[in-house]
C-alpha cells in the first residue's frame, strides 16, 4: 500500500489540498476507530494515558473477508503505517492557555490526561471531535480528517458541587457531539456534572477558522455548583507545523449553574430546600451527563444522565437552557445512544458505570416526538410523555437486579448501548453489549424485535485472543456504531478482554471494528468480519486482571475499541 506525502499549508483555517487526500482519492470512505488502551508504557492501571486511532479505507472490509492483510493508515505527514498515537496528533509540548495567558504547563505536565474514548464526525465529515476520558482529566480535541492533523485542543471546567453532605470538585469529558449545523461542539463534562459549549466559525468552504470555549454557555446539572478552575485551551503546532487555533471567552453565568429546573424542581435530588423539591417520577439521583445528543430540529439536545432521568436542552441560548425534564422512573440511566428519524428521536438506556452496574440489567428504548419541543414550549415536568418502544426489564431503575455476570455461557443480563439508523431511515438498530444482540426497530410502526446475534456467524472466533484459554472464543462486545455511506454495512466498536471502561459489561474476545452486513433492506444483519486491532504496550499491572462477572484475564492484549466514525470522502 502506498501513502502520499501530505504537504504543509500556510493557512490557519486548516484548508486542505489535493495532496492531502491523494492516498484516499480512489476510496469512498474511511473507518476511524478510537482505542482506549494506553500508549504510554509502564502504566499501573488500564487506560491512563494516550490511546490509539485506527484508520482503514473502505476496501479493508472485503480484504479481511478474503483473509488478506489489512494495513491501517498513518497520521504523521510522511509515509508509514498506523495506528496513530494520540501524542502523534496532539504533542505533549502543546502549551496550556487560560483567558489571561499561559498557565506555565504543557500537555505532558498535566495529570489524568486519559485515553481515547470518543470520536464524532461533523456534518461535513471534514473534522472529528476526539474526547479523552479520565476522572479529573477533561480534554477534547478537533482533528482534520483530510490531513489527520490536530486543529484545536481544550480542557474543560473543573466544578465544585454537593453530593449529600459532602462537596466534590472534579471534571472529565465522556463524549462530545457536533450540533447539526456544525457550529457548536457540545461537551459532556461527566465528573463536572455540566454541559459545556465550544463555538465554531467556518469559512464559505466549511473549513474551521475559529474554535472558542464559551464559558457563559455552560449548563450546570448538579447541586450547589461553582467554578473551581476555568476552562483552558492549548497553543503550539501540529505534526504539519501548523498552529493550533483556540480560545476562551465569556464569564460563567450563575443562571446556568442554578440548582433548579424551569418548573422549580431540583435538577438533581437533594438540592437546597426551600424552594427546590425533588422532581416527580423519582426525580434525578445522579446527574452526570453521559451522551448529550443534538437534534437537527430546533437546536435541541437530548441529555442522558448516569443515574436516570433526562433533560432536553436548547443548544444556542447563552447559557444553554432546559426545555424538557424527566425523572428516572420514566427514562432510565446510563443511556448512550440517540438517533433522529422523521421528527422522532430514539433514546436508549443501559447499565450504570459504577459498581452497582455489575448486577444491573437494562435494555430499554424510547421514542420522543421531537417536534413537540420546537419553539418555546412550557410543559410541566415529565410531559409530554415519550413512547416506550421496548423495556426488557418491565421495571424501574431501582428494582432490576441480575447477578449472572457477563459470560456468554450463563449471563441473562442485558445492556443497551450504541444506536444507529439505517441509511434508508427504515430501521433503527441498538445493541446489547452483554448478549451481543441487535434490537431492530421498524421506524414506521415503532415496533421492535431482537433481530440477530453477532455470535451466530462465529466470525469473532477467528479474531479472538489466544493467550488465555479461559476467554470465550466467540464473544464480541458491541459498543458504539455507525453506518457506511453506501448503506451496506454497520461498523461497530468491539471491546477487548481488558476493557478500560464498563468492565462489568464489556469484556470481549475480538477487539476491533465489527462489520455487520445489512440484510432485508436493513431489517436484519450478519457479522461478516472484524477489523482486528491490537495493543501490546507493556504495563506494570498485576495479572490476572480482575474483570467483574467475566474472566480474570491473564493475557497481554490491551486493545479496547469504544467508538467508530465512518468518514464519507464525497462530503469533502
Amino acid at each position: 500500500m502506498k501513502f502520499a506525502l501530505f504537504l504543509p499549508l500556510l493557512v490557519v483555517s486548516f484548508e486542505t489540498t489535493q495532496a492531502d487526500v491523494a492516498s484516499t482519492a480512489k476510496k469512498t470512505y474511511e473507518i476511524w476507530a478510537a482505542d482506549q488502551s494506553s500508549t504510554v508504557s509502564n502504566q499501573t492501571a488500564l487506560g491512563l494515558r494516550g490511546g490509539r486511532l485506527w484508520i482503514w479505507t473502505d476496501d479493508a472490509i472485503q480484504k479481511t473477508i478474503s483473509k488478506k492483510t489489512v494495513v491501517p493508515l498513518p497520521c504523521k505527514p510522511k509515509p508509514g503505517v498506523g495506528p496513530c498515537d494520540w501524542f502523534d496528533i496532539f504533542s505533549g509540548a502543546l502549551i496550556q492557555q487560560n483567558s489571561t495567558g499561559p498557565t506555565g504547563k504543557t500537555l505532558q505536565d498535566l495529570e489524568n490526561v486519559g485515553v481515547w474514548h470518543g470520536i464524532v464526525k461533523d456534518p461535513s465529515n471534514k473534522y472529528v471531535l476526539a474526547s479523552l476520558f479520565a476522572k479529573g482529566g477533561g480534554y477534547v480535541g478537533i482533528i482534520d480528517t483530510r490531513t489527520r492533523g490536530a486543529v484545536a485542543l481544550f480542557r474543560v471546567t473543573k466544578y465544585s458541587y454537593t453530593e449529600g453532605l459532602s462537596t466534590t470538585s472534579d471534571r472529565s469529558v465522556h463524549m462530545t457531539f457536533w450540533s447539526a449545523d456544525g457550529l457548536y461542539c457540545i461537551v459532556a463534562n461527566l465528573h463536572g456534572k455540566a454541559i459545556e459549549r465550544i463555538n465554531i466559525v467556518r469559512n464559505l468552504e466549511g473549513d474551521i477558522t475559529s474554535a472558542t470555549f464559551d464559558k457563559a454557555a455552560s449548563l450546570g446539572l448538579g447541586s450547589g455548583m461553582s467554578v473551581v478552575e476555568s476552562a483552558t485551551y492549548f497553543t503550539g503546532t501540529n505534526a504539519y507545523g501548523r498552529p493550533l487555533i483556540g480560545g476562551v471567552t465569556g464569564n460563567y453565568d450563575t443562571n446556568g449553574l442554578s440548582d433548579f429546573t424551569p418548573s422549580g424542581k431540583c435538577k438533581e435530588n437533594g438540592c437546597a430546600l426551600p424552594p427546590g423539591v425533588k422532581g416527580g417520577e423519582g426525580g434525578r439521583t445522579n446527574n452526570r451527563p453521559v451522551c448529550p445528543v443534538p437534534s437537527s430540529q430546533g437546536n435541541l439536545l437530548y441529555i442522558t444522565l448516569s443515574g436516570g432521568g433526562l433533560f432536553i436542552g436548547n443548544i444556542i441560548t447563552t447559557p444553554m437552557s432546559i426545555v424538557g425534564e424527566y425523572g428516572k422512573n420514566i427514562i432510565f440511566g446510563a443511556g448512550c445512544g440517540g438517533v433522529e428519524v422523521a421528527g422522532k428521536f430514539y433514546i436508549n438506556s443501559g447499565v450504570a458505570s459504577g459498581p452497582q452496574g455489575g448486577s444491573q440489567s437494562y435494555f430499554a428504548v424510547w421514542a420522543f416526538n421531537n417536534t413537540e419541543y420546537l419553539g418555546t414550549p412550557t410543559y410541566e415536568e415529565n410531559e409530554p410523555r415519550p413512547l416506550m418502544v421496548y423495556n426488557d426489564t418491565q421495571n424501574t431503575m431501582e428494582t432490576t437486579v441480575n447477578p449472572t455476570g457477563q459470560l456468554p455461557s450463563n449471563s441473562t443480563r442485558r445492556d443497551s448501548h450504541g444506536i444507529v439508523v439505517t441509511r434508508n431511515q427504515k430501521y433503527v438498530h441498538t445493541f446489547d453489549r452483554i448478549q451481543a444482540q441487535a434490537f431492530v426497530i421498524d421506524t414506521s410502526t415503532n415496533k421492535g424485535i431482537f433481530s440477530y446475534s453477532m455470535r451466530d456467524s462465529n466470525v469473532c472466533k477467528a479474531f479472538s485472543v489466544t493467550d488465555d484459554s479461559n476467554i470465550p472464543a466467540n464473544d464480541p462486545s458491541p459498543d458504539l456504531v455507525e453506518a457506511s455511506p453506501d448503506g451496506k454495512y454497520l461498523a461497530i466498536g468491539f471491546r477487548g478482554p481488558a476493557p478500560v471502561t464498563f468492565a462489568h459489561t464489556t469484556q470481549g474476545s475480538c477487539p476491533g471494528v465489527g462489520i455487520v452486513q445489512l440484510q432485508e433492506n436493513g431489517g436484519k444483519g450478519k457479522l461478516v468480519t472484524v477489523l482486528r486491532t491490537t495493543n501490546l504496550t507493556p504495563d506494570n499491572i498485576t495479572t490476572p486482571l480482575m474483570i467483574p462477572g467475566g474472566v480474570n484475564y491473564a493475557g497481554t492484549e490491551r486493545s479496547d475499541i469504544h467508538m467508530v466514525a465512518v468518514i464519507d470522502h464525497k462530503l469533502w
